[in-house]
């Protein structure tokens, strides 16, 4: 599907929905991701633009408002989340990666996702995005760690940076791999009665895996 021309004009009924359900409650997210971040941020989401994509007589055609503001809510929660897990080092990435500190909703023109998802704009926008015929499903997810760690990575490689993945990716792999080797590794010290780290290397595999032609879908 090609990117849909703006509504000229959207429906009463449509328009007070987006008064009344996101941008009278738009201030207060930006400011709560702005906390969450530690930096300003801003939200810049047009109606006009994404509502030609919600199919006929759905919730997101009715109540676009209420769906942006639950795309938003979602993608805050999300951010908490990430945080929560990767630390600093996430809150650093997202501001450096992201580098306009703004939100926004687009349809994935380039198909990069099934429901839901997300990238990182050319101009460095937080790009929350939805596939065809799916504005408005599984709106929470679309910022999820996994969807945003994968963003932040391609944002990587498509830029100047030299390294293959981003420091938040390198601090989640190693903590995993640290919960599920320490029972392998100290079996492995008691045979050989010494210690011998071992070393994944995982910076190497990620590189195979990003260029392999049977790594599955999703699989950073």
């Amino acid at each position: 599907m090609p990117r849909l021309p703006l509504a000229e004009k959207l429906p009463l009924v449509v328009r007070k929905d987006i008064r009344d359900n996101w941008e009278s409650k738009r201030e207060g997210h930006e400011k709560a991701i702005s906390d969450i971040l530690g930096e300003p941020w801003t939200i810049n989401i047009n109606p006009n633009a994404i509502w030609p994509y919600a199919e006929d007589n759905s919730w997101a055609k009715i109540s676009t408002g209420k769906m942006i503001q639950r795309y938003v809510a979602g993608a805050e929660d999300q951010l908490k989340s990430f945080i929560g897990y990767f630390g600093e080092e996430g809150k650093v990435e997202i501001n450096d990666i992201c580098s306009a500190h703004t939100i926004t909703l687009a349809f994935d023109e380039a198909k990069k996702v099934s429901y839901c998802g997300c990238e990182v704009s050319a101009a460095g926008e937080l790009v929350l995005l939805f596939s065809e015929g799916n504005l408005g499903t599984n709106i929470d997810d679309a910022l999820s760690r996994s969807n945003l760690a994968k963003a932040l990575n391609e944002a990587l490689v498509s830029g100047d940076s030299a390294k293959p993945m981003s420091d938040a990716t390198c601090t989640g792999i190693n903590k995993e791999y640290a919960a599920e080797n320490a029972p392998g590794q100290e079996k492995l010290n008691k045979i050989l009665a010494t210690e011998i780290p071992l070393d994944p290397n995982f910076e190497a595999v990620f590189e195979k895996l990003k260029v392999g032609a049977n790594s599955p879908d999703g699989w950073e």
